[in-house]
């Protein structure tokens, strides 16, 4: 396998220079005697240099690159490709692979080598029987056949390898290996959602998977911590209809691409000697904002201007009651003392849960609600108010109400004799159907004559029968 680092064979260095500059190049690769494939380069960011051999050059618009180009992204910059039209990588800064791309149309073999940085892939026609779309770092290799994915890899302090791969549409099999290529014990089929890390060990005696079946599932930490490159690769495929495990709108929340929201929240409450603190919350994404702002002391009522604030002398106020009582008058009677007011009745536990209870109604009849898909069943959808975090459930009565994600399944294969019945020819045809993996909806079978390639449908890669 080709050594990424120490080789001089075609590096794309994709750098900052003084001035950004935002634009697309257009490349192609050429497969010498086996067709036309192309690989165009939609757009990047930063100043792009490419070195071919000993030739060194700077990127321009419909600048073609040859099969094997290696290609390193800079610290601010990146870089977007369409292979075939159909094939997606969206590189992030930091980022070096290069790409080996054989066949011609119709029979792609593509492999992407990778060993620093993150590529996010996304590929929109499923590859027949006899293609193949691969990921390759020095302790993992990705399959896939149609879906989008991003895989990360880096080494850490110690000389220790990883590769993190995280699924947002379809399906990718992960197989973990060794540098030499060699398989290591560990592979599993990885869907929508699902995120595994890939860990070589600085000897190079283990390459294994860092989590259990119940750890692989992606979190908000993930999302929020994509950059906003990514996100927006992943929000454009969302707007062409694809079917991913986020929505738009939540992942552009994480990724702080839509507008905030802001509330008042008090952090530390003030007091008579200490002034209070107070920040701003956005009830949409939950961003604290750091600046602070101070809460004024709370004053004393009994405090005036100019007023001696010492302690009261108890001699002072039995000297003030004597003049008061010569001053009155002889036939003076005593004024009746004020009744103290009654203390207030303490609450019940139940009490104060009854008064909190009517206090969020309030609030939650007084909210601009903004609900967000909280959990889904083949039954039900359940919405949370991200403002005021009311709930509420909707029964799923017909397809509309599903974030349907679907998967192919085959209902039957066989083929036909057409034409002179002396000499007939064979067509092919394969019955299948489409089933959510969410509901477990079906839609109607429908057979499709002439779609096989190497014994296999091409549309749901089930086996033909002969």
């Amino acid at each position: 396998m080709k050594t990424f680092l120490t080789t001089l064979k075609g590096k794309i260095i994709a750098g900052v220079s003084t001035a950004v500059v935002v634009g697309g190049i257009v490349a192609a690769v050429v497969i010498a005697n086996s067709g036309f494939r192309t690989i165009v380069v939609n757009a990047f960011n930063g100043v792009t240099t490419i070195v071919n051999g000993s030739k060194t050059s700077e990127a321009y618009e419909g600048l073609h690159l040859k099969a094997g180009d290696d290609v390193t992204v800079g610290s601010s910059a990146d870089l977007t490709l369409a292979m075939d039209e159909d094939k997606h990588v969206y590189a992030e800064p930091n980022t070096h692979f290069w790409v080996e791309a054989k066949g011609k149309l119709g029979n792609t073999k593509t492999k992407v080598y990778m060993d620093e940085g993150s590529n996010l892939f996304r590929i929109d026609d499923k590859l027949s029987e006899s293609e193949y779309f691969e990921v390759d770092t020095p302790n993992s290799t990705m399959s896939v056949r149609g879906t989008i994915f991003r895989v990360t890899c880096y080494t850490d302090e110690n000389g220790e390898f990883y590769t993190d791969v995280e699924v947002y549409e379809g399906e990718v099999f992960v197989q973990a290996k060794f540098k030499d290529d060699k398989k290591a014990e560990d592979n599993r089929v990885f869907k929508a959602g699902e995120k595994v890390t890939v860990h070589l060990n600085k000897d190079e005696t283990v390459s294994e998977f860092m989590a259990s079946d119940n750890d692989y599932k992606m979190n908000e930490e993930v999302y929020r911590s994509l950059p906003q490159g990514t996100v927006k690769f992943l929000g454009k495929a969302a707007e062409d209809g694809r079917i991913l495990c986020i929505t738009k709108e939540l992942l552009y929340d994480y990724a702080e691409l839509s507008p905030h929201k802001w509330e008042d929240k008090v952090v530390k409450e003030p007091t008579a000697d200490e002034e209070g603190e107070m920040i701003q919350v956005c009830v949409v994404c939950g961003k604290e904002d750091t600046k602070v702002t101070k809460i004024p002391k709370i004053e004393d009522e009994n405090k005036d201007s100019g007023e001696d604030t010492d302690e009261a002398d108890p001699t002072d106020e039995l000297e003030d009651a004597e003049v008061n009582e010569a001053a009155k008058p002889a036939n003076a009677q005593a004024a009746p003392a004020t009744p103290a007011a009654p203390a207030a009745p303490e609450l019940t536990p139940e009490q104060i849960a009854a008064v909190n209870a009517e206090l969020l109604r309030i609030e939650q009849e007084n909210c601009d609600h903004t609900y967000v898909v909280s959990s889904e069943s083949s039954h039900e959808i359940v919405y949370t108010c991200s403002k005021c975090g009311r709930v509420k459930t909707k029964e799923k009565k017909d397809d509309d109400e599903c974030t349907h994600s679907w998967v192919w399944k085959q209902a039957g294969s066989g083929y036909d004799t057409v034409g002179d019945p002396a000499q007939p020819s064979i067509d092919f045809w394969c019955k299948h159907y489409q089933e959510c993996t969410k509901c477990g909806k079906t839609t109607a079978v429908v057979k499709q004559n002439g779609q096989t390639r190497g014994g296999r449908c091409s549309t749901c890669n089930g086996a033909i029968s002969l």
